[in-house]
């Protein structure tokens, strides 16, 4: 044997225990226990920092422990596989570093919390969902207590080895906010431990659970108050099936995964123009221009590489109550076709129009255009006519339009007002003997035969026309309008939709009513909602929840009928509810039930699968009223609107 095939021959064996390291060989997993407390602190902490150093050396992942916040980064949470929040305490992390571990999240890591980890950043509803729930109180006189636990879930393996019934002694926490989505692992009975006077739960409730959150996975435990808990076997073995279970498969979590969203320092603000005229909407002609345009009629291009910007157009639009040019979307082959679409309040007749005009260079074609649509609004009062323009990757066009409803002088009921007269009323204190059909949002938003309230999906046609897309709201004409993909909405101002999943979303300014009773939603809500599939959202007798808004007519409006239910916009029977809540309006020319669609939306085609609700996320200011925020009467539809309901 010659000394090249001696190399060669000693070489093999090394290069294939390189190739199973490489392409085989999973890393020990990394789990980092985080104990930082900016409130109270448990004496059990230490205890538990290491026992849960014994399982790990014990069951083969290795286990680093801190109180530095300043390890949530990108770089040193990647050699971790799951973060353990070991009885943590208020606000332990600053802005960034929230960001941080949400990513890390959203990357496949998973997340342990024990104990008083469920009393920790409650400002931050991203945790709260993670969590599963936050504290609220314990027994006290004495805090530590037997008490009696039952398993939910036999299956998991923080669980399958425990003894039902199985008691212990701890402190029982109570919670709020409890995510509906986590699958419950244990339960506890609270009869076991309560005295009478402490008012215990007739049934047992969740202690423990799990889910999988954001791209992750989180496991949480109630239990572990006490020093002697880090001692006791059945414990330590629920504990290392959680911390096991959130490792998951051990593979490095990956910050390049799509459901990870971007770095904060990848983001630049760049001011490319200002001192701007009500600016509204704005798309990309090509990767150096954007096409921009304000209310007033100016239509605007800003050139990227010269950084200026001009004005190539000014189009003649009405502009009171709060219309004018109000949207702009550049065709999906606008390189080959030049077409953009604008939608803009005619400047005589009483119509907002989706009209595609040819745009050459900077010169608009005025002759060119073809008007795709015209909505009939009513011009005696403001508000709300919406007037966003959106493509899907289908090559559909999303349309939205308000409600074109004063809301102003409802008393903070929703606005209806079926008041009748001989002519139009002139402001909000003409009442007499007058058409209050301005303040009454059931001509529009509830109406299966009326655009306005709605959000628009169509497909235009190289001739100026459209067609209906597979699966919007209506299939028979004679029951709505086919263009309605999503109708019930107040004020839909501005749409985007997600090119990864084919989500529809939208903005909306929500109602602001200052009234008491006990059928009104009375936050002043702005809104940001979510839709994979057409809907409706119940307005105006609903607020885009399921959650109600007051339908009563308001002090001003007794002259309406009596109210009996709710509707009209449902996507289902109607169940019996107070008597705030109404029945469908002699101004709609629609039916009283929106059905329910056939088809998902082709805007979601290629979306990953979703059950079909609607996310939506609130912003409310402190209220003013001593009166309650929330209500206690059920007078929404059972709607597969808002946040509402599955299909």
């Amino acid at each position: 044997m010659n000394k090249k095939t001696l190399l060669l021959s000693s070489l093999v064996p090394l290069l294939l225990v390189g190739a199973y390291f490489l392409f085989f060989h999973t890393p020990t997993p990394r789990v980092l226990v985080f104990s930082k407390t900016e409130g109270y602190r448990h004496a059990s902490i230490e205890p538990g920092i290491e026992a849960i150093r014994r399982l790990g050396a014990e069951h083969g992942f290795e286990v680093e422990a801190t109180e530095d916040a300043a390890l949530f980064n990108q770089r040193d949470l990647a050699r971790f596989n799951a973060v353990v929040f070991l009885s943590t305490t208020g606000d332990i992390l600053d802005d960034a570093q929230q960001i941080a571990f949400a990513r890390f999240i959203q990357a496949g890591g998973g997340f342990v919390g024990i104990h008083a980890a469920s009393d920790t950043e409650y400002g931050w509803p991203w945790y709260g969902r993670l969590i599963g729930g936050y504290f609220t109180s314990h027994p006290g006189n004495p805090n530590v207590r037997e008490g009696t636990l039952h398993v939910a879930d036999a299956s998991h393996p923080s669980t399958e080895h425990l003894p039902d019934p199985w008691v212990r002694t701890d402190e029982w926490y109570d919670f709020r906010d409890r995510n509906p989505d986590v699958h419950v692992l244990l339960n506890i009975d609270e009869t076991t431990y309560k005295r009478a006077d402490e008012h215990p739960a007739p049934a047992p409730r969740p202690i423990a659970w799990y889910h999988e959150f954001d791209g992750g996975r989180a496991w949480y435990t109630a239990l572990g108050h006490t020093a002697e808990s880090f001692a006791e076997p059945l414990f330590l073995e629920h504990l290392l099936g959680g911390i096991e279970w959130a490792i998951g498969d051990g593979k490095p979590v990956d910050f390049g995964a799509e459901t990870v969203m971007p770095e904060e320092n990848r983001f630049t603000k760049t001011v490319m123009d200002q001192n701007l005229n009500e600016p509204m909407e704005l798309d990309f002609l090509d990767p150096d221009r954007i096409i921009f345009v304000e209310r007033k009629g100016a239509i605007k291009i800003h050139d990227l590489q010269a950084g200026r910007t001009e004005t190539i157009a000014t189009l003649d639009v009405f502009t009171g109550e709060e219309e004018g040019l109000l949207g702009v979307a550049v065709d999906p082959n606008y390189a080959e076709n030049h077409w953009i679409y604008l939608s803009y309040s005619h400047p005589v007749d009483s119509l907002i129009n989706l009209s595609r005009f040819v745009l050459e260079g900077n010169v608009l074609d005025r002759a060119s255009e073809k008007v795709l649509l015209s909505v009939p609004v009513q011009r005696h009062q403001c508000c709300h006519v919406g007037g966003s323009v959106e493509f899907d990757g289908q090559g559909n066009l999303f349309f939205s339009i308000g409600d074109n409803t004063n809301p102003f002088a409802s008393d903070g009921y929703a606005p209806i007002d079926e008041r009748q007269g001989p002519r139009v009323c002139k402001d909000n204190d003409d009442t007499r003997n007058c058409n209050r059909s301005p303040w009454d949002a059931q001509k529009s938003s509830a109406n299966t035969q009326d655009l306005r309230g709605k959000i628009l999906r169509i497909t235009p046609q190289p001739d100026g026309t459209y067609t209906i897309p597979e699966g919007n709201l209506f299939s028979d004409p004679a029951e709505g309008r086919p263009e309605i993909y999503v109708m019930g909405n107040r004020n839909p101002f501005r749409l985007a939709i997600d090119r990864h999943t084919g989500y529809l979303y939208w903005g909306r300014s929500g109602r602001m009513p200052g009234m008491t009773t006990r059928c009104a939603d009375r936050k002043a809500t702005t809104r940001s909602t979510r839709r994979a599939r057409p809907a409706s959202s119940a307005g105006p007798t609903s607020s885009g929840t399921t959650s109600p808004t007051a339908t009563t007519t308001s002090p001003r409006a007794r002259a309406a009928r009596p109210s009996t239910r709710c509707g009209p916009s449902t996507t289902r029977p109607t169940t019996p509810a107070p008597a705030c809540c109404r029945p469908p309006s002699r101004r709609s020319s629609g039916i009283p039930t929106a059905p329910r669609p056939s088809f998902r939306s082709s805007a979601a085609a290629a979306a990953t699968p979703w059950p079909g609700l609607s996310t939506t996320t609130t912003t409310t200011p402190p209220l003013t009223s001593n009166s309650p925020a929330t209500t206690t009467a059920s007078c929404s539809s059972t709607t597969g609107s808002g946040t509402g309901l599955p299909w």
